[in-house]
């Protein structure tokens, strides 16, 4: 965007110094007065992109962060089970092992 406003305003300048040279100083101050139009205009145009830019890059960061969310959480959903599994599994063969000492004595 700042490159574009600077293309304009050195083509505008180099315009509007041949055009100044030769017309009268009433052309010469419509010249100026058009190129600051241009120049303002480029930059409410460049003001423009860079705010939905930001936009863009906003969501983006959001979706990626939600993104990231779910996978932690989806991750010590997992881990969670995993130890919910192991302590089971230990229990189990604790009782296992009591019946079978149980048995044993009887």
């Amino acid at each position: 965007a700042t490159k574009a406003v600077r293309a304009v305003a050195a083509a505008a300048s180099d315009g509007a110094s041949n055009d100044m040279q030769a017309a009268s100083p009433r052309s010469a101050a419509a010249t100026a007065a058009s190129l600051v139009r241009k120049l303002q205009k480029s930059k409410r145009q460049a003001a423009a992109q860079l705010a939905a830019t930001k936009a863009e890059l906003d969501r983006a960061n959001r979706a990626l962060e939600n993104k990231t969310k779910e996978a932690v959480e989806a991750r010590a959903a997992k881990e969670l089970q995993a130890s919910e599994l192991i302590t089971i599994k230990a229990s189990a063969a604790r009782y296992a092992k009591q019946i079978r000492q149980q048995e044993a004595k009887m």
